[in-house]
């Protein structure tokens, strides 16, 4: 039966599930102290304990006074202090251990700082000896770290799972150091985890949804089956666990029946019930619903649960979430309120008496749950809008949050509140209470509106509080009864201790009272932001031609916005605060370029006096030059826009995964990109000297060096501390810079917006000057430095590599197109040619016939597939830019991968591995190669849509809606992670790069810049390398984005001897002119070589053949064909000095050879 439900109804196109769907526990990638144990040692040595076993660690102490070792599970044995002897047995007295107390909360924690399943323990049996202590670490969420002479012991959340804790063991094993060495000491440094990325409860769960509110004021998840859960109020900090006393339930009786129901609306089956057995507590509410006849339906950023008979078998209800994601709307997109709207159809044959109710703790999740000075206050406000605020007191010197719960009273809906009740015997109102209530009356009190603040609640104590709405529904009619829930965190405060106010209080203030004009204008405008959103999402959910699959999968992957941790501040930085804190910066000195705005050869330059181009007379100060990226529109100022890696990779805007997210933004919210490319402008030019310590090679160096993009903007202090990251030291990553320089060119060329280009243009001269550096042979290619320094952070690359390579020919093509439409000649001639010869190396270097080959170096992973090989020509397609490869290469690298790292595992349906073999084996070479990264393959399938390939595209990036969405798949429905494997075991949840599915989008529907690219000054290029061979004589078409390449090509006359190198591949020119005036080899004749001499400098152009040439001795420049002679190219006789100039495919030659003035002007 097709309900009528007003609007109520899901939309054909959404991603279902099945309340009563069992929440399966993920399967999360790692390697713990559990999978340790089960290693057996191979050798059997003399002097043991029973078997020798593979439990040994860094070794204390300093060289020649004796040794202790530390085991990896935290036990110390191999006592060698005698001469010649080694006790090999630990001694199981020797231990760290851990006791903590929470504030408030009658939660402690005790252990021993290793497991429990240990072979020492059974040797302990005396109850008042070793055995009585805690061993209560499973080990399961703590791991060792060895880098002798140190090793750390990260415990994540053992035993405390609100406690990160990191052991840093240190010993004086130091070269050339004789004293020091010899030492037999060690320290124990404990601290938190350096970088904390493991945030949640104990085992993450397949049971997410659409999160509520807008972006960058802190979300809310409500989870498919009904929970709340993922409380991000605070930034950094990802509550995971549901707070079960927010719940939505439904409270019906039938006019002149007995018939009564009443049920949470979210199944009895859930893994927070367990934790809620007090009788008056949750448990005394009715878990009635199965779930078998109710399904969820999400199409970010809304949801419907539709309950189809559920609890009143006569009773269908309709739930539709809404919150206010609404493209280019820079206000309500900022706003932290949601709303639900409750559709109820009777189909029985009695009147209805339906009361809904919602229940909030005044919680926001975390250890200030129970911490006491909560305090509760009803409201009735405009328009029928009525409820409660929950005035909530944060924990560690955070700023209050303040909760809003209402209702909307109309004609035939009658809101009633009760202020506050409590979870456990003693409460002036217990949760039992209130329940017995509902079912009694279906309504509470009126007079619960006048009684004012609660007293602020004692610690330990819960504070809940109820909102309920009651309507008659007529026999087969229907009603809507709407909520709403907003959360007012007006600041935002960080680790280090600075506050910002957030977006939304540029519209609302900052009082405590701003909660309750969200609610309000939430549930008085919510239809205007549906019909914003079906303007926005209509066309994508109509267009026949895209699998059903892809329409939803690409809205709700947008749930990151919101459930990324997003933080939107109100204004923007000043310039100045980047300077802060740091008195004494070094300024930033420029190459000279003949006065033109840009660099020179030599671009950016150092302090050191042998790279020194610019008097300091001419420097501008770096506070100016920063100044200068400040937008001078106050219709750009957005605020300055946070989000996070992802919550369990707590870093904010970390630029390498941003190049694949960054679709989204651009395609969405422009302004707010163009805000965070604003920001890496601004720091590109920025240093900051304070030292860091670099945990993969234990060498120190600086946070921020000036002319590198960071990879992120900080952690505790984000602007003023950025590089939060410190595994590699990222000032010598390869991609960093070169993706920045792409995104810049991208926005620039899609929004238009010059003013925008030029702001960040000196940041973007700076970052290309400074990769010159790590172009180790000058054929202006980089190389990467044999350890993993891009993005595949533990990938190791040597030499030239696909990846970083493709991302350099692209900056380095996009730099001259820049250059070019900003008028700044110089830099685009010197980048054309840097191009051209950094293209011919790459392909000679990389190219194997049918694909890139991973590295150019030697290692038995070299000549791997990378699925992400291709990431910068992504870029060109997606810029406008003509392609970094001829379409041949491309379309045949892209086969390649299609064939090996897509169909060859699990037949498609995995989406994309990142390394494979050339034999069809998985690349092992480290966990980072043989996962399947959602991202990537994203940007890999929009690649394959900018060449032509859809069927290829839309097929390999099913694989991730297979694997992470479908109900057949591991279950990272609204969370999807960085990356997993084969069998199913993820890393990192809620990710930013699977956002690059927008890329797809823009692949689908490309802007204006690409269906209609500008005139660009580019260079010519090359079509095939390796060359092909001279006596090669067919005809080859020019491709199609000719049009948009202009610039000079040659310049000079051929007497002058001025004119350019021009390396024309697979170009013959037969019967050139043999007087002493053509152009070319000395005497003029152009010979079968293709190759114009008389230069310093050169390029590349098209594939041009010449037929016919005069055989006259005068110089006569007979006909000149182009594509089988189809077309002139050149007509006149050059003995007048009057060549035409005919136009092909936008290529001009203007005047004749004789006069010694002829050049190419315009290619």
């Amino acid at each position: 039966m097709k309900l009528d439900f007003d609007g109520g109804a899901p939309p054909e196109q959404a991603w279902r599930r099945k309340l009563n769907t069992h929440a399966s526990i993920l399967k999360e990638f790692s390697i713990t102290f559990m999978e340790a144990l089960k290693m057996r040692a191979p050798i059997d040595p003399f002097n043991r304990e029973g078997k020798p076993l593979a439990s040994q660690g860094v070794p204390l102490g300093g060289m020649g006074s004796g040794s202790i070792t530390r085991g990896f599970r935290g036990e110390f044995r191999q006592f060698q202090i005698l001469p010649g002897t080694c006790e090999a047995s630990p001694v199981m007295a020797n231990q760290f251990s851990i006791f903590i107390t929470r504030e408030g909360s009658n939660k402690k924690y005790a252990s021993v700082l290793s497991p429990g399943q240990h072979e020492g323990i059974g040797k302990c049996t005396d109850d008042h000896g070793l055995s009585s202590w805690g061993w209560n670490l499973s080990g399961q969420h703590s791991t060792y770290h060895a880098l002798f002479p140190r090793a750390w012991t990260v415990y994540d959340g053992e035993p405390d799972p609100e406690l990160k804790v990191s052991c840093r063991q240190i010993s004086p094993f130091l070269p050339h150091n004789y004293r020091d060495s010899s030492l037999p000491t060690s320290v124990f440094v404990y601290t938190r985890a350096p970088i904390d990325p493991f945030n949640r409860e104990g085992k993450p769960l397949a049971s997410q949804g659409v999160p509520l509110g807008g972006m960058g004021s802190g979300s809310i998840t409500r989870g498919f089956r009904g929970e709340f859960r993922q409380f991000q109020i605070l930034p950094g900090t990802c509550e995971a666990s549901p707070v079960m006393a927010n719940q939505f339930s439904i409270f019906i009786t039938r006019e002149g029946s007995n018939k009564k129901y009443a049920s949470v609306l979210s199944p009895g089956q859930h893994e927070g019930i367990g934790k809620c057995t007090d009788d008056h507590g949750l448990s005394s509410w009715g878990w009635n619903l199965s779930g078998q006849h109710s399904t969820y339906h999400a199409l970010f950023p809304r949801a419907w649960t539709v309950y189809d008979g559920e609890p009143d078998p006569e009773l269908k209800v309709s739930c539709r979430q809404i919150s206010p994601f609404l493209p280019h709307n820079y206000r309500d997109s900022s706003l932290p309120t949601s709303v639900f709207v409750y559709t109820l159809v009777n189909t029985g044959k009695e009147r209805a008496h339906v009361s809904l109710l919602l229940t909030w703790a005044n919680s926001i999740g975390g250890i200030s749950h129970l911490s006491g000075d909560h305090v509760n206050e009803p409201f009735r406000g405009e328009d029928g809008v009525s409820g409660v605020l929950l005035h909530h007191k944060t924990a560690k010197g955070n700023h209050p949050v303040t909760f809003a719960v209402a209702a909307c009273e109309t004609q035939n809906v009658n809101v009633t509140v009760l202020p506050s009740f409590g979870l456990s015997e003693g409460s002036s109102v217990t949760a039992k209470e209130m329940w017995s209530k509902m079912t009694q009356d279906g309504e509470f009190d009126q007079s619960n509106f006048n009684s004012g603040p609660t007293v602020p609640s004692s610690a330990g104590d819960a504070n809940c509080a109820a909102v309920s709405a009651s309507t008659w529904v007529e026999p087969n009619g229907k009603c809507t009864i709407a909520f709403a829930i907003a959360w007012s965190s007006p600041k935002v405060k960080f680790m280090k201790g600075k506050s910002y106010h957030r977006r939304y209080t540029r519209y609302y203030g900052t009082s405590e009272g701003a909660a309750k004009d969200l609610v309000h204008d939430a549930l008085t405008n919510y239809k205007r932001w549906e019909e914003e959103i079906e303007k926005w999402q209509n066309p994508i959910l109509k267009n026949d031609k895209l699998p059903e699959w892809y329409k939803f999968t690409l809205f709700n992957e947008l749930y990151f916005l919101v459930a990324g941790g997003t933080i939107w501040i109100d204004t923007q930085l000043p310039a100045a605060d980047f300077m802060r804190d740091h008195e004494q910066q070094p300024k930033i000195k420029y190459g000279t370029n003949n006065g033109q705005n840009g660099i020179n050869e030599n671009g950016l330059s150092y302090d050191d006096e042998s790279s020194a181009t610019a008097s300091s007379e001419d420097e501008p100060e770096e506070d100016d030059k920063i100044r200068s990226l400040n937008p001078n529109d106050d219709g750009d100022d957005v605020g300055s826009f946070l989000y996070l890696e992802g919550v369990e990779y707590i870093m904010w805007c970390t630029y390498d995964v941003h190049f694949y997210a960054s679709f989204a933004l651009l395609e969405l919210f422009p302004k707010i990109e163009l805000s965070i490319q604003r920001e890496f402008a601004r720091a590109v030019l920025f240093e900051d000297e304070r030292k860091v310590k670099f945990l993969a090679d234990g060498k120190n160096g600086i946070r921020k060096v000036k002319g590198a993009v960071p990879h992120d903007l900080g952690t505790h202090d984000p602007w003023h501390e950025m590089n939060a990251y410190n595994i590699h030291d990222t000032s010598k990553w390869k991609d960093l810079n070169p993706k920045f320089v792409l995104q810049v060119y991208r926005d620039f060329a899609a929004t238009g917006d010059l003013s925008f280009g030029a702001e960040v243009w000196p940041a973007v001269c700076a970052a290309m000057a400074y990769m010159d550096q790590f172009d180790r042979d000058d054929d202006c290619l980089i190389e990467n430095d044999g350890f993993p320094d891009q993005t595949y952070d533990a990938w190791t690359v040597h030499g030239v590599s696909a990846y970083c390579g493709c991302l350099w020919l692209g900056a380095l093509q996009a730099t001259a197109a820049m250059a070019s439409q900003l008028g700044d000649t110089a830099t685009a001639e010197a980048y054309k040619r840097k191009f051209i010869k950094a293209k011919i190396a790459f392909e000679a270097k990389l190219w194997n016939g049918s694909y890139f080959n991973y590295d150019s170096g030697t290692s038995n992973n070299s000549k791997s597939i990378q699925a992400d090989q291709l990431a910068g020509q992504w870029y060109m397609a997606s810029s406008g830019l003509p392609n970094l490869f001829d379409d041949v290469k491309i379309r045949s690298a892209l086969q390649k991968i299609y064939d090996f790292n897509v169909m060859k595992v699990v037949g498609g349906r995995m989406g994309a591995v990142n390394g494979m073999h050339p034999n069809g084996k998985v690349d092992e070479t480290c966990m980072q190669s043989r996962e399947v990264w959602a991202g990537v393959t994203y940007g890999l399938a929009a690649t394959m849509i900018h060449a032509g390939m859809e069927e290829q595209a839309f097929t390999t990036a099913e694989g991730i809606f297979t694997a992470g969405w479908s109900e057949d798949g591991f279950g990272y429905a609204f969370q999807t992670p960085e990356g997993w494997t084969m069998d199913g075991h993820f890393r990192s949840l809620v990710y930013m790069r699977p956002l690059a599915i927008w890329g797809m989008q823009c692949a689908l529907s490309p802007a204006k810049v690409v269906l209609n690219p500008p005139p660009i000054n580019m260079m010519d290029r090359v079509n095939d390398s390796p060359p092909i061979s001279n006596s090669e004589t067919g005809v080859k078409k020019i491709v199609h984005k000719a049009k948009c390449l202009s610039g000079s090509l040659v310049k000079g006359g051929a007497r002058s001897g001025r004119g350019q190198v021009v390396v024309l591949e697979s170009q013959f020119v037969n019967s050139g002119s043999k007087s002493g005036s053509g152009h070319g080899w000395s005497g003029g004749h152009v010979g079968r070589l293709g190759v114009v001499k008389g230069g310093s400098r050169y390029s590349v152009v098209f594939r041009w053949f010449v037929k016919d040439g005069s055989r006259s001795l005068n110089g006569h420049v007979g006909k000149l064909f182009v594509n089988n002679g189809l077309r002139p190219f050149v007509k006149g006789d050059s003995r007048s000095g009057r060549g035409h100039v005919v136009m092909l495919e936008g290529q001009f030659v203007n005047s004749g050879s004789r006069s010694g003035s002829g050049h190419v002007v315009v290619f």
